[in-house]
């Protein structure tokens, strides 16, 4: 009876450095990020973000300079640039420093940039989908298992997603609805009786919630559904672009883990003359895509871990310090949280990529020494020196480690809040509404 590693040398074998026909089986449980990525990538486009064609054919891809996509984007950036600009210029002008107004330039500022970043990355996107996609062909055949976790990446995907844009949309609802209740309590202590009819209390409320913009140009009902979409769009930016990265991890750890279950299927074994050379073939692959999603990404993650933290900061701020009724604190509460998860879930992830892209050392420290040659001492440079996992531009490595560094400088900066509460309050009043 062949064993399990008769069958792998025999694939092995019929596979000459090409790749080997997969069967139907095989075909249905194929790792394909494309496919899993392509419903999140047409509601990123909604919003503006990578404008390029989306054909199930990859090789059919194509990013278009003048085309009603980019023009879209550039419309969106307009917008949000003209209140991004507002806010700089208030908080310039301004004698006292507001820190809401730093919130929302970071904020807004998160949006301009990755927009534009993906209109630059949208010119390299079928290159890299197309290298993506031939090696996802090469890690769905019969030479590699497929694991529970393989097979319901798409569904896993799939649950994330609606995890990040399910709490978005309860944060819109929070934050809508607190607007309107501030705005609603300011049009009653400031307005006059005579002013009592809808249109002051929804222009009232519009004003409130962007008092800087209409100290520059004068209000109109027109800008009310053109700035709501622009500032929800800068939400969805943020959630995309940390889906974006998440997916990548995810797809990257998948494809390194079944790279280890399959030298683990020879661990300590006597293996075929040409089973390492094309291991090592098969590990440069990843590594090659490693290096090019931690090239792409490595911008994004450097703003959006600096975001993130400076946002959970921000909420812990006014939950502890600020006098907030039980309405404001659930939904800054609620809207911490959500970025904690939110962190949490983009690190693990992106960690995940660094420990299974190095777990191969374990196999090849116990090999027979029969099957060391020179291709095996090529596997293990490479699984050494491999520059595998995501990194923040050079500042940081996205390992497991960082995730209880970052979650440690959180909890660092409430106890700090907490020990000098009394002393903040004093020195802040966000319960007074102007007129």
């Amino acid at each position: 009876m062949a064993t399990l590693y008769d069958r792998d040398m025999h694939q092995s074998r019929n596979f000459n450095g090409q790749l080997h026909v997969a069967s139907s089986n095989a075909s249905k449980q194929s790792l394909k990020l494309f496919k899993a990525m392509k419903p999140i990538l047409i509601f990123g486009q909604i919003f503006g973000l990578l404008p390029v064609s989306l054909n199930n054919d990859v090789e059919k891809i194509q990013f278009k300079f003048k085309s009603f996509k980019t023009f879209y984007s550039f419309l969106l950036q307009f917008f949000c640039i003209s209140e991004f600009v507002a806010l700089a210029y208030f908080l310039y002008a301004d004698d006292n420093f507001d820190f809401n107004v730093l919130g929302n330039l970071i904020f807004y500022f998160i949006g301009i940039f990755t927009t534009f970043y993906f209109i630059f990355f949208a010119n390299k996107w079928k290159s890299l989908i197309v290298l993506w996609d031939k090696y996802d062909d090469v890690f769905s055949c019969p030479l590699y298992s497929h694991s529970h976790e393989t097979i319901v990446f798409g569904r896993k995907v799939k649950f994330i997603s609606a995890f990040f844009f399910g709490f978005l949309i309860i944060d819109n609802f929070f934050r809508m609805s607190s607007e309107i209740y501030i705005g609603y309590l300011k049009f009653e202590r400031c307005s006059n009786d005579d002013d009592a009819d809808f249109s002051p209390i929804a222009k009232e409320i519009y004003i409130q919630q962007r008092s800087i913009l209409f100290r520059l140009i004068d209000f109109n009902y027109f800008y009310i559904p053109i700035f709501e979409f622009v500032h929800i769009s800068r939400r969805v930016h943020w959630c995309f672009v940390e889906l974006f990265i998440i997916i990548l991890g995810m797809n990257l750890s998948l494809k390194f883990n079944q790279f280890y279950e399959r030298l683990n299927k020879v661990r300590q074994q006597i293996v075929w003359d040409g089973y390492w050379r094309m291991s090592r073939e098969h590990y440069v692959m990843l590594c090659e895509l490693s290096e090019k999603a931690s090239e792409f990404s490595s911008p994004l993650l450097t703003l959006i871990t600096f975001a993130d933290f400076f946002f959970l900061c921000e909420r812990l701020y006014k939950q502890y310090a600020a006098d907030y009724d039980t309405f404001g604190r659930i939904q800054i509460s609620l809207l911490g949280t959500f970025f904690l998860l939110r962190s949490i879930i983009l690190f693990y992830y992106c960690s995940t990529v660094n420990f299974h892209a190095s777990r191969p050392l374990e196999i090849l420290r116990d090999a027979p020494l029969r099957n060391i040659n020179v291709d095996f001492q090529r596997l293990v440079n490479e699984v050494e020196n491999c520059d595998r996992g995501f990194s923040g531009a050079g500042f940081f490595i996205i390992k497991k480690s960082f995730i209880i560094s970052f979650i440690g400088a959180v909890t660092t900066y409430q106890l700090v809040i907490l020990q000098n509460i009394n002393t903040i309050r004093r020195a802040i009043n966000s319960t007074v509404i102007d007129c």
